[in-house]
């Protein structure tokens, strides 16, 4: 049977999720005021930003009803999570410079495959050429960039000081396995299922992760596009339907709140007695809205 919502259902869990990432949006502010030194906080902020961006998204699609369209998002929203509570977990500051160093390496191999004349660049375009849709001139504008040069030297600047000197060394001699995220960096978790075990969430990957994971790959297409009918037929659900508008609204939310919470006891103590008053507000209407009563 067919999930049904009223107009005033899906406008609640809208409005929660809308809420929540406009708290997001306060704590990041509240941050940068009280914190004086933003060069590593700004690993933590980021991900908040990115995880509340994401919510952000899922509200739109759930007031869509483009519910299918929201797990990929959702499971992106929990791997975020999952690296925030990694950060905030213990020795803040090592962690946070093994996120920042990650990104920038990433982005010299990036800037190192489009500039012409390095073995980075000979390796992308030799296997770019095997694809035989690709011509001349696609190639040509993949090496196009403006101001290569100066993005080049800017990113290397950073990662080859002194701030960066032991992942940077790290990187150059570790195997592929150690180097894969940014924190399997410096012997850290290699895999993501390692991460969550470290984390002490193996039930949250293997209950919730695993089906937004087959979901998001297309393994399990048939689960909530299929419905099953009297006289052995069957029936193909329409697109934008309201099919799980309450869980994705949840999950979402329940990321997005977790992710907020621990953030604040960690790293944003004089401000958390003023985000309790707020999250116990919240929490009653989404007690209300959800009607966890029923």
């Amino acid at each position: 049977m067919q999930e049904t919502y009223t107009f005033e259902q899906i406008k609640g869990y809208c409005s929660l999720i809308d809420e929540i990432v406009e708290k997001s949006e306060c704590v990041i502010e509240k941050a940068f005021e009280i914190e004086v030194d933003h060069s590593f906080e700004i690993a933590a902020l980021l991900s908040i930003r990115e995880i509340a961006d994401y919510a952000d998204g899922v509200s739109i699609l759930i007031n869509h009803q483009s519910n299918d369209s929201t797990i990929p998002i959702i499971r992106s929203m929990f791997e975020l999570s999952a690296g925030l509570e990694y950060l905030l977990q213990e020795d803040f500051d090592n962690r946070a410079k093994k996120l920042l160093y990650f990104y920038y390496k990433m982005k010299e191999v990036e800037l190192l495959k489009i500039k012409k004349g390095t073995i980075e660049n000979e390796k992308f375009i030799k296997n770019i050429k095997q694809d035989k849709n690709i011509d001349e001139e696609t190639l040509l504008e993949m090496q196009l960039e403006q101001n290569i040069d100066d993005k080049l030297e800017a990113v290397q600047k950073i990662i080859h000081g002194e701030v960066y000197s032991e992942l940077e060394q790290y990187y150059n001699k570790a195997r592929e396995e150690k180097k894969r995220y940014w924190y399997s960096l410096l012997d850290g978790p290699t895999s993501f299922r390692k991460l969550i075990e470290s984390l002490n969430m193996r039930s949250r990957y293997h209950i919730s992760y695993n089906l937004w994971s087959g979901y998001s790959h297309g393994w399990d297409i048939i689960i909530r596009n299929l419905v099953f009918e009297e006289e052995e037929r069957v029936r193909i659900v329409a697109k934008r339907n309201p099919t799980g508008s309450s869980q994705n609204a949840l999950e979402s939310i329940m990321i997005l709140r977790r992710s907020l919470m621990k953030y604040v006891k960690t790293r944003l103590e004089k401000k958390a007695k003023e985000f309790a008053v707020w999250l116990l507000g919240f929490n009653e209407r989404m007690e209300v809205i959800f009607d966890f009563k029923k």
